[in-house]
């Protein structure tokens, strides 16, 4: 049972490094594509840094993945 814990907390970790490195890679010229239709805005010039954008969405991940199997559970 504990390596199982261990396993998926890991890959929760491995999961939120990998979604941040897209969302950082990806997001500007998604956004600039999409802003080429709308007009929302300005195009995003720089790109995102790698690092801040797991500093910011890795912690917010893995709260989210440990609250919402408890929030799940109390609504049953």
């Amino acid at each position: 049972m504990k390596n199982e814990v261990v396993y998926q907390i890991i890959f929760q970790i491995i999961f939120a490094v990998m979604w941040s490195a897209l969302f950082a890679k990806f997001y500007p010229s998604l956004y600039n594509f999409v802003n080429k239709y709308t007009k929302a805005g300005d195009d995003i010039q720089a790109d995102l840094e790698f690092v801040n954008t797991i500093i910011l969405r890795v912690p917010f991940l893995l709260i989210f993945s440990i609250t919402l199997p408890i929030l799940m559970k109390n609504v049953k």
